[in-house]
C-alpha cells in the first residue's frame, strides 16, 4: 500500500525534476488549467454532462466551479506553483522495483499546478480525507517547502479534481470504472463543494 506521504515525496520528486529541464515549454503536453478543468471543450468535456445530477445539485456545483475559477486567478500562475506534472499521480501509479519507489503511466503528464496532483491522489477518498491531505503535504514539504498560500489551496484542488472525474466518467460511460462507480461518489462530491463554497479557501472538506 502506497501512503499519502510517500505520493506526496513522489509529486515533489517530479517538480524538482522539473526545475532541472530549462526548455520544457516546448513540449506538447495537455495543460491542466482552468479550460480543461471546466470548459466544455477541455480534455474530458465538462462535469455538466454527468448523468442524474439533480437541479440542486448543479446549482452548488456551478457555485463551486465559479468560485474556483476566481480563486485560480488570484493564485496565478508562477513557476512556483505551475509546471510539469504528472497529473495522476495516485497509488495505483506507484511501483516498487527492488525497494525503490517508481512511478508509472505518464499519459496525462503535461502543464499543470503542483497542487493538482494531491487532487489525483486523493480523488477516490472521502474518509480520513484532511488526515490523508496533511500526510501528502508533509510528504512533499519533506522536499520542499510550500507557501501558506499552497496549502491554502489544497482543498480546491482536491474539489476541482473530483470534478475532472465526473467529466472523465461523463466522456468515458462505457468504461469499467464508469459502470462501478458508486452513486455515493456524486454525493459526497456535491457536500464537499458545498463545505469549501461555503468558506473559501478553508482546507476542511468533510466534518
Amino acid at each position: 500500500v502506497c501512503s499519502s506521504d510517500l505520493i506526496g515525496k513522489s509529486a515533489d520528486n517530479g517538480e524538482i525534476y522539473n526545475k532541472g529541464i530549462k526548455h520544457y515549454k516546448k513540449l506538447q503536453r495537455k495543460a491542466w488549467d482552468e479550460k480543461n478543468f471546466f470548459d466544455t471543450g477541455g480534455v474530458w468535456g465538462t462535469w455538466h454532462d454527468y448523468c442524474n445530477i439533480s437541479e440542486r445539485d448543479k446549482a452548488i456545483l456551478s457555485g463551486a466551479e465559479n468560485k474556483i475559477k476566481l480563486e485560480l486567478q488570484k493564485y496565478g500562475k508562477t513557476k512556483e506553483n505551475y509546471g510539469i506534472i504528472h497529473a495522476d499521480l495516485h497509488a495505483l501509479n506507484i511501483i516498487n522495483d527492488a525497494g525503490v519507489n517508481q512511478v508509472i503511466d505518464f499519459d496525462d503528464f503535461g502543464y499543470g499546478y503542483y497542487m493538482y496532483d494531491l487532487g489525483c491522489t486523493l480523488v477516490t477518498f472521502s474518509e480520513n480525507l484532511n488526515i490523508m491531505a496533511e500526510e501528502w503535504l508533509l510528504g512533499y514539504e519533506s522536499i520542499r517547502k510550500l507557501s501558506s498560500e499552497d496549502k491554502e489551496y489544497a482543498s480546491m484542488f482536491i474539489l476541482i479534481r473530483r470534478l475532472m472525474r465526473l467529466a472523465w466518467l461523463a466522456s468515458h460511460p462505457d468504461s469499467d470504472t464508469a459502470r462501478s462507480v458508486e452513486p455515493s461518489y456524486l454525493k459526497e462530491t456535491v457536500l464537499m463543494a458545498e463545505r469549501w463554497s461555503s468558506n473559501c479557501g478553508c482546507r476542511i472538506l468533510q466534518s
